[in-house]
């Protein structure tokens, strides 16, 4: 009976360990793309894990050009909220000389602006760590961590079979990326094949290797997790019975949260746990799950004393504003791909300006949270 129902089976937390002991380690875009978005503290943390692990990581191609696609805004997210700040802040300093009929060399006005500039480069220095594209230490990072550890992708004809099968499984709900279905717009695809995409090279490397995977992702979409009252029970029945089938190997699906406690736990890396609260709330909160207020009131509550609750409670506000910014971002970009300045309506024109007027008006309280969140930690 074991056997004809198998995938049905959950594995047992000796399974779970041996697994964990030999497979090779697999993370989703989005693993590296929030490299960008963490705070220092967990960014550092997140790489020491990811260097305990480097003989067993491995990053489909379809992964690599993912990231080295979307990088760029999140990049241009960080680069352009000092630029607005720094334009806000001449802006601010005309008004007061306007205003309050001041010289450019009064002392007071030019100690006001060497204050205002001097905090804001310094902020910048202490939290910007990548200021372009060219100069990127997160990049710089993975491409030793991860050299000769990319896949070598699929040919032209081989992704044409791909997506058409991947159309035929979405048509079906048959997992995994079938929730992307929707990216897909008229002949405009949005990469929404790509989970799909990169399920065939886990696949494929797998049966070449003949090695379990361990897949770490971001993602909490149903065609990726076996989901049964809101709590995940692990990869999909689907998934699994097509992987064992595929590859005569076993496969298992954490979160980057999941991963790091149990990282935590069998290695002598020592992950701090507010790391793990961190990334895992805030993924909760940019979803907007059910419980969520309840679990974030749950953590605060944990916490021993005000100044620590003031901090955390800074942290998930910045964190939720910074995703909102990333998403108008997102649409700009695709409004702007989309609709070329001399084929724009006055309505997309308008969408455009709103939603960077929305980003200029949310970075300057980001900037503001920030700023208050280091003067409570006395940095």
């Amino acid at each position: 009976m074991r056997n004809a129902i198998k995938e049905f089976i959950e594995l047992s937390e000796e399974e779970k360990k041996r697994i964990w002991s030999n497979a090779i380690f697999v993370f989703d875009t989005n693993v590296f793309l929030n490299l960008y978005r963490y705070s220092k503290k967990t960014r550092e943390q997140l790489f020491k894990a990811f260097k305990e692990l480097n003989g067993r990581i491995w990053m489909p191609n379809h992964v690599a050009h993912e990231f080295m696609k979307d990088r760029y805004l999140v990049i241009f997210e960080a680069i352009t909220r000092y630029e607005e700040l720094n334009k806000a802040a001449e802006k601010f300093l005309k008004t007061c000389l306007d205003q309050l009929r001041l010289s450019e060399k009064d002392n007071e006005f030019i100690e006001a602006h060497n204050f205002i500039f001097k905090w804001l480069h310094d902020n910048k220095v202490d939290n910007l760590l990548v200021e372009t594209p060219s100069n990127d230490l997160i990049l710089d990072q993975l491409l030793v961590l991860f050299e000769g550890k990319v896949g070598i992708g699929f040919t032209d004809e081989e992704l044409t079979v791909i997506k058409k099968e991947g159309a035929e499984r979405y048509n079906k709900q048959i997992p995994p990326g079938y929730k992307d279905a929707s990216k897909q717009k008229g002949d405009t695809e949005n990469n929404c094949y790509g989970d799909f995409i990169i399920w065939k090279e886990i696949l494929r490397f797998s049966k070449e290797n003949k090695v379990d995977i361990i897949y770490v992702t971001s993602d909490q979409k149903e065609d990726w997790w076996n989901i049964v009252k809101g709590q995940k029970i692990g990869p999909r029945i689907e998934l699994r019975k097509e992987f064992e089938c595929e590859t005569l190997q076993r496969f298992n699906i954490y979160t980057m949260s999941s991963f790091l406690s149990i990282f935590e736990n069998g290695n002598d890396v020592q992950i701090d746990k507010s790391t793990i609260d961190e990334v895992e709330l805030f993924s909760k909160v940019i979803r907007h799950e059910d419980g969520t207020r309840q679990q974030l009131s749950d953590y605060y509550q944990r916490l021993e004393s005000e100044e620590e609750i003031t901090c955390a409670k800074l942290r998930f506000k910045i964190m939720r504003a910074k995703e909102k910014n990333r998403k108008r971002m997102k649409q700009i970009e695709t409004l702007s791909y989309k609709y070329p300045i001399e084929m724009r309506t006055d309505e997309i024109s308008n969408l455009i300006r709103t939603n960077e007027a929305h980003i200029e008006k949310t970075n300057r309280d980001i900037e503001i949270w920030e700023g208050k969140l280091r003067m409570i930690k006395g940095e």
